[in-house]
């Protein structure tokens, strides 16, 4: 039976091609489903067999921990430059997405809860 090796729901494009390279350049065999028209299907990378699962667990298990190790390098360089957003430089940038957002989720919390304050 098949399992699955990688969900693709969330991850960037750069991150699936570079899984896909890794498992090809493996030679390890695997298949791709996509998540549909409603997303009610699991979009993933799937392997038939459970040696090959076992061993292509092992090359991705690697591999994100590796990918990890420099996003967060890359991460830290872009803190130090002062290139990372802090949240007044995102403000500046996109003052109207800042505010509203907030406004928004306050507005709704406060139509959601009224009903059961003024119950009784």
């Amino acid at each position: 039976m098949a399992k699955l090796l990688f969900n693709l729901r969330d991850a960037c494009d750069d991150e699936v091609e570079e899984v896909f390279e890794l498992l090809e350049e493996n030679q390890v065999d695997f298949y791709q489903t996509q998540g549909g028209s409603f997303g009610l299907s699991i979009a993933g990378i799937w392997v038939n067999d459970d040696e090959e699962f076992q061993r292509a667990r092992q090359l991705l298990d690697e591999y994100q921990q590796q990918r990890q190790q420099q996003v967060r390098a890359h991460y830290r360089e872009l803190r130090e430059s002062g290139q990372q957003d802090r949240l007044w430089a995102r403000l500046k940038r996109i003052p109207n997405r800042m505010i509203t957002f907030p406004i928004a989720i306050v507005i709704i919390l406060l139509l959601s809860i009224i009903p059961f304050l003024y119950m009784y």
